[in-house]
């Protein structure tokens, strides 16, 4: 009983004091300064030097082009210095490696490297590849909402009516407008809109 009277006691004198309405007004002071130090800015721009890389290989499978032309493609430009990441995607008869160097990198420097890398590898470039380019990326070129659009009931609801639902939404249509044209699409069967 001793022990709960002194905690008591000590919770007492503590709310009794001035430490609380110090502490909060100092919280509000040292915050209050805090957010008129920090930086703003309304549009920061931040470099993100990127670059695709599309290569053709017609007559080979995806496999092949994997096997080939990605995969070493990868390992050579992972050699880079600066790159932070490098994605891939396969496909019959091409493929692209996107180059993702550091933020902050000076985005010519990179490119160059880049360009330097693979001009002076072209001697492993397998035969089966015809062409390939190199094609800088911007941040703002990233898309910011991507939406796939598909039917679960194809015979209703065919390419034709979802390739015209999305040409709208490109357009610029408001979110709103494209939810009534799908949920007329779809009719009276469920609809799940994900963010």
């Amino acid at each position: 009983m001793a022990k709960s009277e002194q905690g008591s006691g000590f919770i007492a004198n503590v709310k009794s004091s001035y430490f609380p309405s110090i502490f909060l007004f100092l919280s509000i002071v040292i915050g209050s300064v805090a957010l008129w130090l920090t930086p703003k800015e309304e549009d920061p721009q931040i470099v993100v030097p990127m670059a695709d890389v599309i290569i053709h290989a017609p007559g080979l499978s995806a496999t092949q082009v994997e096997n080939q032309v990605t995969e070493p493609l990868e390992k050579l430009v992972s050699q880079i210095d600066g790159v932070e990441y490098v994605y891939s995607a396969s496909m019959s008869g091409q493929a692209q490696v996107i180059v993702r160097f550091f933020v902050g990198e000076d985005r010519e420097r990179a490119l160059v490297r880049l360009y330097n890398k693979l001009f002076s590898n072209q001697d492993k470039i397998p035969q089966a590849v015809s062409q390939w380019m190199i094609k800088p990326i911007e941040i703002d070129d990233v898309p910011i909402v991507v939406a796939a659009l598909y039917s679960e009931t194809p015979d209703k609801i065919g390419l034709y009516e979802l390739r015209r639902v999305a040409e709208q939404a490109s357009l610029g249509s408001s979110l709103l407008r494209i939810q009534i044209k799908l949920r007329c699409l779809v009719e009276s069967q469920e609809l799940s809109i994900l963010n």
